[in-house]
């Protein structure tokens, strides 16, 4: 028979074995859960995790439609305002009221604007975005609610355990599995692309005809109208232009009668193509969603009313709101990129990049024997040019960091956690070469090679020969 202090041992021995068993798959859980609200490692939910308490004035909820097509970059740019984008790649109605919950459990919005998108569809027909409605929550209550409402009985211990579905992503993981993406902490919900449309977006939105409104329809508009009450925040519903159908616009105007007659806006963007001065395919990235130039317009527009509306603070200097600032800083960094994939000249891609403090910019000089006028702007003389070398440039300090002599030891420095830079000599061609995360950078058919990291977008954001 054992003593009590055997048992006492043994007793210990489990549950010191439990608490690391525990922490193992913890551990392991965060490396394997599902990660995106929208795609890349981008998470909405994330990004209100992270949001300090009682800072959002103005949510957007929706779908994609909304992430494509409200930028609270160019509402902090222009005025200060603290929006948020609540959005989730095809979020239903179900996700729309879950996620409201789980938004107000920290922040106290004045105004909460939901994407009437979600008024034509019952259900998700992509599995990958119903996983980004239903497990990117923190499991709570409300997480637990959503799934009950919206997946099928039989799958619901998968949705609730998680593990289930997750497990199997051993075989797709990458950098941002491993590592915080850091738009997923201070992004603010939207998605920028400048990708343009093969085909016009403009629908059959000239419509007159009221349809009938659903009775799921009418319960989600009066579950959302009861929230606003209870929580004392203003509800308004618009529509991002999108390639509509006649069935769908006269479901669109179906609900906006209903919500008229409640003394509630619904803002029907689609007829204003012309008013918003819209381009049916420059201003899309497909005929559903807008792209970056449509979401500048369409923000505009939304700007107003809210301006027109509501007296909401420019909190603009204010350091709780730091990830605004950082939010508008990564817009900003993406447009750059857009701006130098555009540009056709490489000396003015190069010229782009003049005192871009952000930015570590290395330009390798070897056998330039025609005058290059961009690199006497940056203040090299024709002698350092024919001479050859290599140079850093950091905004606007540019620094030799070695000549053209194969006895000079490699160049290295440390990007991120994850990015290294070098400048090498290598044998085999007999010359220099950058290098990114080991990856040779430069052909050397060229004599001029600018290779240039972006420390925040965390990427090469050019190479450019000339």
């Amino acid at each position: 028979m054992q003593s009590k202090g055997e048992i006492a041992k043994k007793c210990i021995a489990i549950l010191i074995f439990c608490a690391l068993l525990a922490f193992v798959l913890c551990r392991v859980y965060r490396v394997l859960s599902w990660k995106d609200t929208t795609g890349d490692y981008l998470s909405s939910t994330s990004q209100l995790y992270h949001t300090p308490e009682h800072t959002v004035d103005v949510v957007f909820m929706g779908s994609s439609h909304c992430y494509c097509g409200v930028y609270p970059a160019v509402l902090w740019r222009d005025a200060g305002i603290a929006a948020f984008d609540m959005s989730v790649s095809g979020q239903d109605r179900a996700s729309t009221v879950h996620m409201l919950t789980e938004t107000l459990k920290t922040q106290s919005p004045k105004v909460v604007m939901i994407d009437a998108y979600g008024l034509l569809f019952d259900r998700n027909e992509i599995e990958g975005n119903v996983y980004r409605n239903m497990l990117s929550m923190k499991t709570s209550k409300n997480s637990v609610e959503l799934v009950k409402e919206y997946v099928e009985k039989e799958d619901q211990l998968d949705y609730l355990l998680r593990w289930p579905i997750v497990h199997t992503r051993f075989w797709e993981l990458e950098k941002y599995d491993f590592i915080q993406y850091e738009p997923s902490i201070y992004g603010r919900g939207a998605f920028f692309s400048w990708h343009e449309s093969t085909e016009s977006a403009q629908g059959e939105w000239n419509v007159d005809q009221v349809g009938e409104l659903s009775k799921e329809n009418q319960e989600w508009l009066d579950r959302l109208i009861k929230a606003s009450k209870e929580n004392g925040f203003d509800l308004v519903f618009f529509v991002i232009p999108f390639k509509i159908t006649r069935e769908e616009q006269m479901k669109i105007n179906a609900a906006n009668a209903y919500l008229a007659d409640r003394g509630i806006d619904l803002l029907d963007l689609n007829p204003l193509f012309s008013e918003l001065d819209l381009d049916p395919k420059k201003d899309f990235m497909d005929n559903k969603h807008c792209n970056a130039n449509g979401a500048e317009k369409v923000t505009h527009y939304l700007q107003e009313y809210l301006r027109s509306h509501y007296e909401l603070a420019d909190h603009r200097g204010d350091d709780r709101y730091s990830h605004w600032d950082q939010d508008l800083e990564w817009y900003e960094h993406e447009k750059l990129k857009q701006d130098l994939t555009v540009a056709e000249d490489p000396e003015e891609r190069l010229r782009l990049l003049f005192g871009q403090s952000d930015l570590v910019t290395v330009i390798s000089v070897e056998g330039a024997s025609e005058e290059i006028p961009v690199l006497k702007e940056l203040g090299l003389s024709e002698a350092e040019i024919a001479a050859g070398g290599k140079w850093i440039l950091r905004g606007e300090s540019l620094t030799k960091i070695m000549d053209n002599d194969p006895e000079d030891q490699a160049y290295t420095e440390d990007l991120s956690k994850t990015d290294a830079l070098r400048v090498r000599y290598t044998k085999e061609r007999d010359a220099f070469n950058i290098q990114f995360n080991y990856n040779a950078c430069c052909d050397p058919r060229y004599p001029v090679c600018v290779v240039c990291y972006d420390g925040v977008l965390k990427d090469l954001l050019a190479i450019i020969h000339f």
